[in-house]
């Protein structure tokens, strides 16, 4: 079976009982087919964003701002970059990575554009490594600091 953005469905799965994705984990965010990749890190919905307008079921939003999330990218990148200015590859829109609204309720944590919604980040960390997933975000401009 081919479909979802080009990928192919070895389990047999995209269409039962004419759910496009019964699991919930196609690709919530956007990434199949990205610069030529799928999702390589298997990290397109590694914190369980099926939710782009950033709303849980009961109708809340289910995101904290990126000030919560900073800490995590000090182990990454060695500064704080609540500060940073981060250009959404979605909409071409700069802000301020304290401003990306952060879904981290599952293993991981992505950073969604307040503008448009894009994911500008996931991070997952694991025992052994952490994955940074930057390809949403046109680039980042991380002020120095001394």
């Amino acid at each position: 079976m081919a479909d979802m953005a080009g990928m192919t469905d070895p389990a047999g799965v995209a269409d039962i009982a004419g759910m496009a994705d019964p699991a919930g984990i196609a690709d919530p965010a956007g990434m199949a087919g990205r610069a030529g990749m799928a999702d390589p890190a298997g990290m397109a919905d590694a914190a369980g964003m099926g939710d782009p307008a950033g709303m849980g079921g009961d109708g809340q939003a289910g995101y904290v701002d990126g000030n919560a999330a900073a800490g995590m990218f000090v182990e990454v990148f060695g500064t704080e970059v609540s500060a940073s200015m981060v250009t959404c590859a979605g909409c071409g829109q700069p802000g301020r990575f304290a401003d990306r609204h952060v879904y981290d309720r599952g293993p991981g944590m992505v950073a969604r554009c307040p503008y448009c919604g894009e994911v500008n980040v996931h991070l997952v960390r694991t025992p052994t490594d952490i994955w940074l997933d930057l390809r949403g975000s046109a680039s980042w401009r991380i002020p120095l600091t001394g």
